[in-house]
């Protein structure tokens, strides 16, 4: 009965290494599962990142940008008032002589 040992064997061999292969196949399925949810992480991770940065340059670029339009107003201001200075100083020179230059044809 050597050949029913033998086919005996075969089937025995068959299934353990059935079961080998769809342990190693369980273990790729979990593996696959567990690097996906890796990647997701590390992807999540990332973009929390990119956002606070995003985030942050936005609020320091928002504040420079008050920053600036503060100190062109100030400047604007400043101006405003030396032009009209000179404007009311020298209003009624300069409406005489646009008048005598008009009134000079």
């Amino acid at each position: 009965m050597v050949v029913v040992d033998d086919i005996k064997r075969l089937i025995e061999l068959d299934f353990k290494y059935q079961e080998k292969v769809k342990a190693a196949h369980d273990e790729k399925l979990n593996l696959d599962e567990e690097l996906s949810l890796i990647k997701k992480d590390m992807k999540d991770k990332a973009w929390q990142e990119v956002t606070q940065c995003v985030n942050d340059r936005k609020v320091t670029l928002n504040s420079e940008v008050k920053d600036e339009i503060k100190k062109n107003d100030e400047i604007y201001n400043k101006e405003y008032r030396k032009l009209h200075e000179k404007f009311l100083a020298n209003k009624d020179t300069w409406i005489n002589e646009l008048v005598k230059k008009t009134t000079a044809k």
